[in-house]
């Protein structure tokens, strides 16, 4: 969602307005879409029902009255609301004429991409853009062109395309610089392709239709067995106004987890039993940790205690075949809805977990920010050498990076990290726009070209910023206080699904498996894994703070 506003000082010494469009941040976006679809309209209603006198409501966003003749705002009013919020946030209130003067200030010191100046006509400096040669083709000079031929001569006085690209790129780089996302990600990612869809390679690719750029993007469906069907429910649900509508559970009946060794999968007639525990390589001790008798008994009631909240949280997770899992609703009890709400709650937390990476992304080592609670940017956490628990999240983090999780699942620029939820990331967003330049190509070759362009990144994890995130907070997760959680992430998956992450086979083949959520999106076990570690440390952190308070209160009262 963007805004638009014109310069009326402009239009006075030329006639023309200059247009500025800003795009909003993806939560202020939806907040602006849900005010002006819903809200507004209802409080109009309202006023034209209790207000017979009115033909009609005012026009203005920010308006003072609902009337039809209701002023906007005044530049005080708005004037006296900056200075509040201003010093809530800065312990000093400032006024508009100052907030403009610090934000071009902002700009030029910490968003410096933005400020950097911008000729449109210039084709003879190193910084000139490509694109000057095609105003050399017509025989013609950028600027002689643009006033003589007219094709471009609005910009930037009406809104184009090329205009909007424009101010969509400063915003995103105010939207970077506030640690804010730009959008919300579009589902992309399917448990499974379209299977009316031709694959690139095929013969049945090499006459594409009008909408033959989409099957560009599509990898070669999987080989591995689909999970036998089952009767479905549907539901909704609306938790604090922040999920969605949810729909086609699998509904099975509970299954009492397996406490050895073994890992049966959907299908098969018999368990596949685990190799006998494989070494880890150069790792020596599994690098989630392993339970001992020798820990302090306090250490072990808080162990108990984590994995007390962690199991209240648990939902069924069934193995379809050796690398894909899904999702499913245990009916242990008549009322289904209430059975359902933990597996509710973790889809929630997965559709918005990059929420967390977000914020994580910008704290420096997350290791020392979990131990000290606040960024450390100095260093970043495979170079950290400050605590005895970096030599475990260093090699936690080493081992991770060796998982074989793929780019992305079944569609190109369906990131394997990102693309279940709601959040875009930028192999996300490089996906859509590689689509976007297939729909004007008209041969196999120029579309062949394209995938092999996307495919060609040099980067493992593609455009994906998220993915060295994640790794990074797990590794931190299960490395801090002597491994507390990464040991309560062993007990739990051993418990849970039977599966023994002090076993580096085990404990691989678990990691790179994708679990499929209830309305056929792919979510990377790695996800799971990292929602597990966060509502662990957030408990505990909760409980510390809960417990010093109480020590704070007894205090005060001797």
């Amino acid at each position: 969602m963007i805004y638009v506003t014109r310069s009326h000082k402009a239009k006075r010494s030329t006639n023309r307005e200059f247009v500025v469009a800003r795009f909003f941040p993806s939560q202020v976006g939806h907040l602006m879409y849900t005010y002006l679809v819903y809200i507004r309209p209802f409080v109009d209603m309202l006023a034209r029902e209790q207000l017979p006198n009115i033909d009609g409501c005012s026009p203005f966003f920010f308006r003072s009255r609902p009337e039809s003749d209701s002023p906007h705002w005044s530049t005080e009013r708005l004037t006296k609301i900056v200075r509040r919020f201003t010093r809530q946030v800065w312990d000093q209130g400032i006024k508009l004429r100052l907030l403009r003067q610090i934000c071009i200030g902002i700009a030029d010191k910490h968003v410096r991409e933005v400020s950097r100046p911008f000729n449109r006509f210039d084709d003879r400096t190193d910084n000139a853009d490509r694109g000057v040669v095609f105003a050399w083709s017509s025989g013609h000079r950028p600027l002689q062109r643009a006033r003589t031929y007219g094709l471009d001569g609005a910009f930037p006085t009406h809104l184009q395309p090329q205009l909007l690209e424009r101010y969509e790129w400063v915003s995103v780089r105010w939207h970077e610089f506030l640690h804010l996302p730009s959008r919300y990600a579009s589902r992309l990612v399917h448990a499974g392709p379209d299977p009316i869809a031709p694959w690139l390679g095929t013969p049945s690719a090499t006459s594409l239709d009008d909408d033959s750029h989409n099957c560009l993007f599509m990898s070669p469906p999987p080989s591995s067995p689909q999970a036998p069907s089952y009767g479905a429910k549907s539901f909704t649900r609306n938790d604090r106004g922040q999920n969605l509508l949810k729909c086609r559970f699998i509904i099975t009946s509970p299954q009492t987890p397996a406490k050895r060794r073994r890992v049966q999968f959907a299908g098969s007639s018999s368990p596949i039993l685990d190799p006998p525990n494989r070494s880890w390589g150069g790792f020596m001790s599994p690098v989630f940790g392993k339970r001992n008798e020798s820990e302090s008994i306090t250490m072990a009631d808080e162990q108990e205690r984590i994995i007390s909240y962690l199991n209240g949280k648990q939902t069924e997770i069934r193995l379809l075949n050796e690398k894909e899992a899904e999702i499913v609703i245990p009916t242990e009890t008549g009322n289904e809805i209430f059975t359902a709400d933990p597996c509710l709650d973790l889809i929630d937390r997965l559709n918005w977990i990059h929420q967390t990476t977000e914020a994580w992304r910008f704290v420096g080592c997350e290791l020392c920010f979990i131990i000290k609670g606040g960024p450390e940017p100095n260093h970043g956490l495979d170079s950290c050498e400050q605590w005895p628990a970096s030599k475990h999240a260093k090699r936690i983090l080493q081992w991770l990076t060796t998982l074989k999780i793929p780019r992305y699942y079944d569609v190109r620029g369906a990131c394997s990290m990102c693309g279940h939820g709601w959040l875009v990331c930028d192999e996300m967003g490089q996906g859509e726009l590689a689509r976007r330049e297939a729909r004007s190509q008209r041969s196999n070759s120029g579309k062949a070209n394209l995938m092999k362009e996307y495919d060609a990144a040099p980067d493992p994890d593609g455009y994906c910023m998220n993915k060295p995130v994640v790794r990074r907070i797990i590794a931190a997760l299960c490395a801090y206080d002597d491994q507390i959680l990464g040991k309560a992430l062993t007990k739990m998956a051993l418990d849970h699904e039977g599966i023994d992450l002090t076993s580096e086979s085990q404990a691989r083949l678990w990691l790179e498996q994708r679990i499929r959520s209830q309305d056929d999106y792919w979510v990377s076990r790695l996800i799971y894994v990292l929602d597990q570690l966060i509502m662990a440390y957030d408990f505990r952190r909760s409980r510390k703070q809960s417990l010093a308070r109480k020590s704070q209160s007894i205090d005060l009262e001797r």
